[in-house]
């Protein structure tokens, strides 16, 4: 692809490439995978820079899974993945002499299950190792690992679900961290299932936030973990196969919560620990095969935090979310030989005073998707991103292009 995106110098040249191979028996599924992405791509007004200064970036994505589950004869399971990941990044501000340069990769190994211990009880138990690596130009070397071990008994009383269990987590560069998760499902006489969830979590903050140095960013060496507790209550019921749906509230509290925070406008971005943020919010959503060839999905969300940290004239993640979110979904497949997709969003933002224009978007997007009878193996794609050419910024301050039009075609074997 190529031609100017929100700028007229940001084009995009991207190539993909992969492979997936799966084998299958009776009582096991084993799956390799490679994929390949690279992006090469003008940056002008990327990351919060001023857009006055041309940039250039050029990442590469290597990705390298394995996994093997086995099924026993008692509904149990037990499962073992491998993965190894590697990216790479190279930006550029030619006019300032200005190179960030890095690449970090990430290898990782699990093995988890479920094991019935009786008809009414059983334990699903996970082990995970993983080390994170980064070799950079302008952000220095890093390496950390971590592990964690859970255990979660599951007992089943006729129509009700209880479960309790912990996660422990190991680190190398912080104190372990042990989380408690519950939650209680129950099944009523009209197919309706309600349930109650509570668990706890922990988060490292990233080496980009940590280190990450730029005209525009600056991380903060010595951000604490951010530590995470969620309650959700809520009902969802399958009717028949054709029909889904879910209603769910739910109250998160975060701590040590890290956002890139902007103090006054022209300042760089930050990365900040904002402290305690609530978050309270919930969502309904509704699947349905109205026909056998027509799927419908529509939801809705709400969200709304508090915090009290001072100093804030505008953030770029946390503080900065749709209040309101509402989508419609429709998958059409008149024949077996093309099909019609289509995603309609509306979005109502909290006020962000680095976006310039309206808090609200109206994204909208259509995809054709044909299967010539006489050469099966092929596919054709074309489609039409941001159809309503809305101008909303995505990303506070960085202009979104308008509408745009594309075509692939794919070999499948």
């Amino acid at each position: 692809m190529g031609g100017g995106l929100d700028y007229r110098d940001n084009y995009l040249d991207r190539w993909n490439a992969g492979a997936h191979l799966q084998l299958l028996t009776s009582h096991s599924q084993t799956d390799c995978l490679i994929a390949h992405q690279r992006k090469q791509f003008g940056a002008r007004g990327f990351y919060g820079v001023t857009p006055f200064l041309k940039a250039a970036e050029r990442t590469d994505d290597l990705l390298v899974l394995a996994s093997s589950r086995y099924r026993n004869r008692s509904d149990g399971y037990i499962r073992a993945t491998a993965l190894w990941r590697s990216f790479e990044d190279d930006y550029e501000l030619p006019e300032i002499d200005y190179r960030n340069k890095h690449r970090s990769t990430m290898t990782a190994a699990m093995v988890d299950g479920i094991a019935p211990v009786q008809p009414q009880l059983a334990l699903q138990w996970r082990v995970h190792a993983e080390e994170q690596r980064l070799d950079s130009r302008g952000l220095g070397d890093h390496r950390r690992t971590s592990m964690d071990f859970m255990l979660t008994p599951k007992l089943t009383l006729g129509a009700i679900d209880l479960e309790a269990g912990m996660q422990a987590n190991l680190f190398t560069d912080d104190q372990p961290a042990y989380v408690p998760m519950a939650g209680v499902h129950y099944r009523s006489l009209w197919g309706v299932t309600v349930f109650l969830t509570y668990s706890e979590a922990v988060k490292r903050p990233s080496f980009t936030e940590l280190f990450y140095l730029s005209p525009a960013n600056i991380g903060t060496i010595g951000l604490e973990r951010q530590t995470c507790e969620t309650w959700e209550v809520g009902c969802e019921q399958t009717i028949g196969t054709h029909t889904d749906w879910r209603l769910a509230l739910f109250r998160r509290t975060t701590d040590n919560t890290v956002d890139w925070v902007k103090t006054a406008q022209g300042t760089p971005w930050i990365a900040t620990d904002l402290g305690p943020v609530k978050t309270d919010g919930g969502e309904v959503s509704l699947t349905s095969n109205v026909l056998p060839s027509l799927t419908v999905r529509a939801s809705y969300a709400y969200l709304h935090k508090r915090h009290n940290a001072d100093n804030v004239f505008a953030g770029r993640y946390v503080l900065d979310y749709p209040r309101h979110a509402a989508t419609v979904d429709i998958d059409w497949s008149p024949s077996d030989f093309w099909s019609i997709r289509t995603a309609q969003e509306f979005l109502h933002h909290t006020k962000n005073r680095v976006r310039q224009g309206d808090h609200q978007a109206v994204n909208g997007s259509i995809e054709v998707v044909m299967r010539p009878p006489q050469t099966p193996h092929l596919e054709v794609v074309a489609g039409c991103d941001n159809m309503w050419s809305e101008r909303f910024e995505t990303y506070p301050g960085q202009p979104k292009g308008g509408r745009r039009f594309y075509a692939v075609a794919r070999w499948i074997w």
